[in-house]
């Protein structure tokens, strides 16, 4: 029987919050486990292993270094794409010339490429976090086309919701569908946070905006940010500032407009000080769908500044749309009738993912 092992193709800042969990979990369960890092945010997830306690990867495919631009996006994709040409050094070089699984998450370039590279090599995908749609190919872009394709190439399927599990039903994906019940991201929050003696509420807003659909959308940034400059009038708000939202806000003047109207802009924190920042605040307004989870988690009054999400955290109770509010400058006054107690879920999903691929790959034990 051949050797294997999970490996655990992931690169950006998100995945690897989400899939620490997950790989000390397969860890714990004494599973060969290998780290196979894109290096898509290659220089923020080198601290975020250090902060989980994971390995470093045993394989680089880039340069620790953001791929933040389209011109270095195009290279990197390529430069990754290529490896795909060559089998036998992509199994030996990659993969270290073993079976197994390989596992991915979510719905990115990385995930895109891990899956090619997977498929290449003659292994079964397994995609976490998979069955988040929003129907509609323009929200987010290009993330919910990835959405709707991955899955279809995937051998195994862990869905955080049972609405994700639904979804994925009504795509009639051919994988098997395992369902988690939760989202890992609540496996990374229980690292860092005291769920009995969260950090008491605070007379501040957070606010996060930094996806392609509002970024480059002039009509769009002009109203999440006179909508910033009025949540300002109402408690201090601190921005939290994004590679790519620091140069679309000078470039639009939105910088110099927010500053002199007193709005605090904060760097990307280390993901432990900025789980304390959140739990903290008054209320959040985002477009990043993690945040909208750990809200829903912490039960945060949350304002999605989007017109379409992929996920239910939330919605009806903690969170709410920004297209479906007439007037949406209400909410920072009244935010507190959104506030909920936090709902931890009593069950690990990344004991439960990594449970289910010990079970079908006892081998890599």
């Amino acid at each position: 029987m051949r050797a294997a092992a999970i490996h655990v193709v992931i690169g950006t800042k998100a995945q690897t919050i989400k899939m620490a969990p997950v790989v000390l979990a397969l860890i714990e369960r004494g599973m060969r486990v290998r780290l196979v890092d894109t290096g898509q945010h290659g220089d923020v997830t080198g601290g975020l292993r250090d902060a989980f306690g994971i390995p470093q990867p045993d394989v680089r495919l880039a340069p620790a270094r953001n791929v933040s631009k389209m011109a270095a996006g195009l290279g990197w994709s390529i430069r990754l794409a290529s490896l795909a040409v060559q089998r036998h050094r992509l199994c030996t070089e990659v993969f270290g010339g073993l079976g197994g699984v390989a596992l991915l998450h979510g719905d990115n370039a990385s995930t895109a490429l891990g899956l090619l590279l997977a498929r290449r090599a003659g292994m079964t995908a397994a995609l976490v976090e998979a069955g988040l749609r929003s129907w509609s190919f323009a929200h987010p872009f290009p993330e919910e086309i990835l959405r709707a394709s991955l899955p279809r190439f995937c051998g195994l399927l862990y869905p955080p919701s049972l609405a994700a599990a639904d979804n994925l039903r009504a795509m009639k994906t051919p994988g098997r569908i395992v369902e988690t019940g939760a989202n890992t991201v609540v496996d990374a929050m229980s690292r860092f946070l005291d769920f009995t003696a969260l950090p008491e509420t605070q007379d501040y807003g957070l606010w996060n905006c930094h996806r392609i659909e509002n970024l480059f959308h002039p009509a769009r940034l002009d109203r999440i940010c006179s909508l910033a400059l009025r949540a300002a009038e109402s408690a201090p708000l601190r921005f939290v500032v994004d590679l790519p939202t620091r140069p679309r806000l000078r470039a639009s003047g939105w910088w110099d407009r927010l500053t002199a109207a007193g709005v605090e802009f904060v760097d990307l924190a280390p993901y432990p000080d900025f789980l304390r920042l959140l739990a903290g605040c008054r209320y959040a307004a985002t477009d990043g769908g993690s945040i909208q989870e750990e809200c829903a988690v912490l039960g945060i009054p949350c304002l999605l500044l989007r017109r379409h999400t992929e996920r239910s955290d939330g919605l009806g109770a903690n969170a709410i749309m920004l297209d479906g509010l007439s007037r949406p400058e209400d909410f920072f006054t009244r935010c507190e009738r959104f506030r909920r107690p936090p709902s931890k879920p009593l069950h690990s999903p990344s004991a439960q993912i990594a449970k289910d691929l010990q079970g079908i790959l006892p081998e890599a034990s």
